[in-house]
Order: structure tokens, then C-alpha cells, then sequence
């Protein structure tokens, strides 16, 4: 099975050094929910491609909490 490189981020202090997960099974899409690894859930809010420095594709992806 193939899985998609990605690096979670989010600008909420409490959870900025959560665990996050570096691959997915599928692309995320603005709504779906992200576990931490100690469980903590947060919603995707935006998707964006991005390169790393040596040209590896993968998604930036943003997370806040519901609303």
C-alpha cells in the first residue's frame, strides 16, 4: 500500500509538541480529524503540496481545533 508523506502543523501552543503523524494512508482533506500520538485530535483546516530541499513531494497540512 502506498502512503503519503506529510508534516501536520498547527499554531496552537498547546498542542505544538504533540506527536504527529509524518504519513497517511490517503491525502487529508479540510475537515477530517488527526491524531496525536497521545491521542489528542485536531481538524485539518488547509492542505498544500510542498517540496523538502532535495525535491521529496509532500503535504503540508494545517490543523486547528473544531469550532
Amino acid at each position: 500500500m502506498e502512503t503519503v508523506s506529510v508534516r501536520c502543523r498547527t499554531n496552537i501552543d498547546d498542542y505544538h509538541y504533540e506527536v504527529w503523524p509524518e504519513v497517511m494512508c490517503c491525502r487529508p482533506v479540510k475537515g477530517d480529524i488527526v491524531a496525536a500520538k497521545s491521542g489528542k485530535r485536531l481538524v485539518v483546516v488547509g492542505v498544500a503540496h510542498n517540496l523538502t530541499k532535495a525535491g521529496t513531494p509532500y503535504l503540508d497540512v494545517e490543523l486547528h481545533k473544531s469550532a
